[in-house]
């Protein structure tokens, strides 16, 4: 029986990043936390992105409004760190409702 190759998950971020985090997963699998960081967003109301942190990412109200402003000062604020499989289903949650962020490796057990 031929051996499995190793799984990738892409993260739509920029090409460079695509690939460093294709390398990470190859090597470490989903080991380790990764950090939610939210962009600076001018698609939506400020209320509408703290209302979006409250619903998606379970932020409390004044958590979210803080991130919010964060992002909004210096282009990005996170917002948790997650083992892989909750990052990537808030990733893609955040992403359904238009929200940039992106999910970046802290460290490796």
């Amino acid at each position: 029986m031929a051996p499995e190759a190793p799984t990738t998950t892409t993260i739509k971020t920029n090409e460079n990043k695509n690939i460093e985090k294709k390398k990470l997963r190859d090597d470490h699998g989903d080991a380790g936390l990764w950090e939610i960081r939210i962009l600076d967003n001018d698609h939506h109301f400020d209320y509408q992105v703290a209302e979006i942190l409250v619903k998606v990412a379970n932020l409390s109200e004044l958590q979210a409004f803080r991130a919010m402003r964060t992002a909004e000062k210096n282009g990005s604020c996170s917002i948790g760190e997650y083992d892989y499989e909750m990052a990537e289903h808030y990733v893609g949650a955040l992403k359904d409702h238009h929200l940039g962020c992106e999910m970046n490796p802290l460290g490796f057990q």
